[in-house]
C-alpha cells in the first residue's frame, strides 16, 4: 500500500454474521425414511383387512407428510454454498459440498463462491496533476461470507462492479500518470521519487486492492487480485502529451550526450597539458580552447563533419 493513503468508507452497518445451519447426512435421512415408508406399509395392510375412515385418513396424511419432508434432502456442489431462511429469519449456512439433509421447512438461496472476474468499463478520470486519462481495471473476486451477499446487498455482482468503480476513480486521483521533472534543479541530481500510475503498476494495484476490499467488505466479498487493464491519457490530450514526452527523451539524450562528450574533451585537453602527447608543448592555450570548441560541435554534431584546413601564416 502506497504512502498515505487513507480509505474511509462511507457506508456503516451491521453485516449479517454466518454461522452452519442445522444439518445431517442425506444417505442417514433416506435410511430414516425407508424406515418409516416400511412402518406405513405395514400399517396399510392392517387397514386393508378393517379400513376405518379415521386410520386410513391417518395413514394418508402421514404419508403425505412423510413426502413433503423428502424435500430437506439438499444437494450441495463444490464451491457452492447455501443460505436458508424460515419465515423471514436467517438460520444458517451450508459451506460443505455433499448430500444433506436440512429441516424440510427453511427456504433457501444458493450462492457461488467460485473465484469471478470483473473487467470496469473504461473510465475518463483526471489524475493528481489534472489531466484526464482513461483507465481500467481488472477484479478477480470471490464470496467469503454467503449470508453478507444475500441478506446486506441487493445484488452483490451489481454492488462489487458499482464499488471498483467508485475506487478506481479514487485510487487514480492519487497518482499523477507520470514523473515529468525525472531530475533536480541542476539536472544532474535526481528528483525525489514520486509514485506514479504508469511506472509504478504494482504499487497502484496494492493500493486499488485495499480500495476495493473495503468498499466491498459489506457484501462478504474478497478481493484475491486487482490491477489496471487499460491506461492511456484521453484522446483530447494525448497528442500534445505525447509531444511532450517526445520532447522529455530529446533533452534527456542530449544531456547524456553533452555529458559524454565534455568527458572526451575535458580527458584530451588534459592530456595536452601533461604534455603526454608529441608536440603538446608548442600547443599554446588559445588554440587548446579552439581545439576544444571544434571538438565539441564535431561530437555534438547530428550530421557528419567537413574538415577546413586553414594555411594561413602563423596558423
Amino acid at each position: 500500500m502506497s504512502p498515505g493513503f487513507d480509505w474511509e468508507p462511507t457506508m456503516k452497518m451491521q453485516n449479517t454474521l454466518d454461522r452452519d445451519v442445522a444439518h445431517f447426512s442425506g444417505w442417514l435421512a433416506i435410511g430414516i425414511f425407508v424406515v418409516m415408508a416400511w412402518v406405513d406399509y405395514k400399517f396399510a395392510v392392517k387397514l386393508m383387512s378393517n379400513p376405518l375412515p379415521g386410520p386410513v385418513a391417518i395413514c394418508a396424511g402421514a404419508v403425505l407428510v412423510q413426502l413433503w419432508m423428502l424435500t430437506g434432502l439438499t444437494i450441495n456442489p463444490p464451491n457452492h454454498s447455501r443460505v436458508f431462511i424460515f419465515l423471514g429469519v436467517y438460520q444458517g449456512t451450508l459451506r460443505e459440498a455433499g448430500f444433506y439433509y436440512v429441516p424440510f421447512w427453511y427456504s433457501s438461496e444458493t450462492v457461488d463462491t467460485r473465484a469471478q472476474t470483473l473487467e470496469t468499463e473504461e473510465l475518463k478520470v483526471n489524475e493528481k496533476a489534472g489531466n484526464p486519462i482513461n483507465a481500467a481495471a481488472v477484479i478477480v473476486w470471490r464470496v467469503n461470507r454467503p449470508a453478507s451477499s444475500v441478506l446486506d446487498v441487493a445484488s452483490v455482482d451489481a454492488f462489487v462492479k458499482t464499488q471498483a468503480e467508485g475506487a478506481l476513480r479514487t485510487v487514480v486521483m492519487m497518482y499523477p500518470y507520470e514523473n515529468f521533472e525525472d531530475r533536480g534543479a541542476n539536472g544532474h541530481e535526481p528528483a525525489e521519487e514520486v509514485l506514479t500510475l504508469r511506472n509504478n503498476q504494482s504499487a497502484v494495484a496494492e493500493t486499488l486492492q485495499a480500495a476495493i476490499a473495503e468498499a466491498v467488505s459489506i457484501a462478504g466479498v474478497e478481493i484475491l487480485d486487482a490491477r489496471l487493464s487499460k491506461l492511456s491519457y484521453a484522446p483530447e490530450i494525448a497528442s500534445i502529451m505525447l509531444m511532450r514526452q517526445q520532447a522529455e527523451a530529446m533533452i534527456s539524450a542530449r544531456r547524456r550526450l553533452a555529458e559524454g562528450v565534455a568527458d572526451i574533451v575535458k580527458d584530451a585537453l588534459t592530456k595536452l597539458a601533461d604534455g603526454d602527447s608529441p608536440g603538446a608543448e608548442r600547443i599554446p592555450g588559445d588554440k587548446r580552447a579552439m581545439m576544444a570548441n571544434n571538438l565539441m560541435c564535431v561530437l555534438l554534431s547530428g550530421s557528419s563533419t567537413q574538415p577546413v584546413i586553414n594555411v594561413g601564416a602563423g596558423h
